[in-house]
């Protein structure tokens, strides 16, 4: 038979691997796996595309299930066609990439995106610098400040004024050796890729299903793993009364068993307080009972 103490001892036990399984499968689910991926960083490939020229530019932004198979058909793509690799950045579930390559390829390589990814966006710029680009006199210009950059680098002494001069000047010449590039590459598209994870919306029948069933599975668990520490207590207690370990001296060697006598002690004496005597009788030998009797109560009295 179970006593009613068991009874309540289960039930706390079972409330609390209840609560317990709960708040893991609350935890596991809200808190760990539906997180949001970290966002993306193209803060530098940003900058490359749009300090970079171009007379076309295009943008694509595609969002997929399979991200490594998405990339896998990229480079296979890649290796068919002619481009120029201008910057590369893979990740595990994301890849950026710019490209410069013909427009005939362009179609080529947003069909083999369109296979595995979806184009969420697509941008197509202009560089209107390069529109009624003068090719000499960009030249003439870059000659010019080459001429000034390299008389200033000779003096042995420069001024602030000069220093920064000179770096201006360097700017400004490496911005029309860009455009002199872009230029000789008129014909070609400069292409900027970005490839991410789509996001999957659950619907609230999965997503409650799923909630019930990791709930369940944390239940058994930790149901199972209480059962086991308990019978394992039990069969090490049982080893140790083996082996002839009868007191492992936790509540009665050094708890409140060794001072149980303490309130008998307490008891006996707490009526000797000051100012009360205790009666004593006295027992004198060679001497009448009667005169003992009387010499106890005049000993006796206050």
């Amino acid at each position: 038979m179970i006593t009613s103490s068991t009874k309540r001892h289960l039930r706390r036990v079972g409330i609390f691997i209840t609560f317990l399984a709960l708040a893991i499968t609350v935890f596991q689910m809200y808190l760990k796996h539906d997180a949001k991926p970290a966002a993306l960083s193209r803060l530098d490939s940003d900058n490359l595309f749009n300090n970079s020229h171009g007379i076309n530019k295009v943008r694509i932004n595609a969002q997929s299930s399979d991200v490594a198979g998405t990339k896998r058909v990229l480079n296979e793509v890649l290796r068919s066609i002619p481009h120029d690799e201008i910057y590369t950045k893979d990740e595990a579930g994301s890849g950026i990439y710019i490209h410069r390559m013909s427009q005939r390829d362009i179609d080529l390589f947003t069909d083999a995106i369109l296979r595995k990814a979806n184009i969420h966006s697509q941008t197509v710029m202009a560089d209107t610098a390069l529109i009624n680009f003068d090719e000499e006199a960009v030249k003439a210009n870059l000659a010019s400040k080459e001429r000034q950059f390299n008389h200033l680098s000779q003096l042995a002494i420069r001024t602030d004024v000069q220093n920064r001069t000179m770096n201006q000047l360097y700017n400004e010449m490496l911005d029309l050796r860009q455009k002199l590039d872009s230029y000789k590459n008129i014909d070609k598209v400069l292409l900027y890729t970005i490839v991410t994870t789509s996001i999957r919306q659950s619907s609230p029948i999965s997503t409650i299903k799923r909630f019930v069933l990791s709930f369940l599975r944390y239940l058994g668990i930790l149901f199972i793993s209480t059962v086991m520490i308990y019978y394992g207590a039990k069969l090490l207690m049982f080893l140790l009364n083996l082996l002839g370990v009868k007191d492992l001296g936790i509540l009665s060697g050094y708890g409140y068993g060794g001072y149980g006598g303490y309130k008998n002690y307490s008891g006996r004496y707490s009526g000797y307080s000051y100012g009360n005597r205790r009666k004593v009788k006295r027992v004198y030998k060679n001497k009448p009972t009667s005169d003992r009797t009387e010499s106890d109560e005049e000993s006796n009295s206050p």
